[in-house]
């Protein structure tokens, strides 16, 4: 039985977090996953989920805030296994300052452009946005916070996946699992270097100090039994060659029913090179499980 790989029927969003704060600013949210942004398609956050970032002003005056992007190296760090957006341009807010009347909220609307390359699809990025006091301000404060930009997959490119690993597809969806049932599947890795590459896969949840709430797909958990899925060791790769990381996955008896949304990340990483990662979907995505049921 093979495994389906289907390009997302909508953009999924995550946002979490308590508002950050930075004296009397407060911003929120404070995290925010972004998922299936399509390269060549504008991206207009209020208008794909009804979202906003919320800028509070808790002084007694007026106060004037300066938004941004940055690519997250000028900022400190991010996730594992996600890379720098290559331009944060690409992702900015619909204004450059915001005005907040004493202790109230103004809103600012996200916006993103991936320019039309092939080669911009499967792809894992972060960019930092951030909220504080103009330029030539006597005492500067403000907030940052990160966004995590994941393109749409394309199971079949032709044009290889950016970055020094290429790694596709970036979500493998398993739709109908049949319960002990062997379940097949198979992660392609390109080495885009010059160099030969030996990739170490894992689990991404089994490193230490991550927490799957960063990662997670909105309505998804991590596998009960994340050991189930497997998958055979990739040999070295040359200098623009491929190799194939074949899955396997039994689920038993009990899995599969209304409310089994799984997913677990496979962290592919060559020592020198950015770590890369490849979601794995068990289960009809919930929207889709929901629809069915109003039906």
């Amino acid at each position: 039985m093979g495994w389906a790989v289907t390009a997302a029927a909508a953009v999924l969003m995550m946002a979490w977090g308590a508002p950050l704060e930075a004296a009397s600013l407060k911003v929120a949210p404070a995290h925010l996953i972004i998922h299936d942004v399509a390269p060549g398609q504008p991206y207009d956050l209020f208008k794909e989920t009804g979202l906003k970032f919320a800028v509070y002003n808790d002084d007694d005056s007026a106060r004037t805030w300066a938004l941004a992007t940055h690519r997250p190296s000028e900022r400190g760090r991010w996730e594992l296994g996600y890379t720098e957006i290559p331009d944060a341009s690409w992702c900015r807010f619909d204004t450059a300052t915001v005005e907040v009347t004493p202790h109230g909220i103004a809103n600012a609307n996200l916006l993103i452009e991936v320019p039309p390359d092939e080669a911009y699809c499967n792809q894992q990025w972060v960019v930092t946005a951030s909220v504080g006091s103009p330029e030539g301000a006597g005492v500067s404060i403000g907030v940052d916070i990160r966004i995590q930009v994941e393109t749409a997959p394309n199971p079949h490119p032709v044009t290889p996946p950016a970055g020094d690993l290429g790694i596709y597809p970036s979500v493998v969806r398993i739709e109908a699992p049949a319960p002990g049932v062997p379940l097949t599947g198979t992660l392609m890795v390109r080495n885009n270097t010059d160099q030969p590459l030996e990739p170490q896969v894992s689990r991404l949840f089994d490193h230490p100090k991550i927490d799957p709430k960063n990662y997670l797909t909105h309505g998804r958990v991590r596998l009960p039994d994340p050991a189930r899925l497997t998958w055979s060791p990739p040999s070295a790769i040359g200098p623009g060659e491929t190799a194939t990381i074949s899955l396997g996955l039994t689920l038993p008896q009990d899995a599969t029913g209304p409310g089994k949304h799984w997913e677990e990340l496979l962290l592919i990483e060559t020592p020198g090179h950015d770590a890369r990662f490849a979601r794995v979907q068990i289960g009809a995505a919930p929207a889709q499980e929901e629809a069915k049921t109003s039906e």
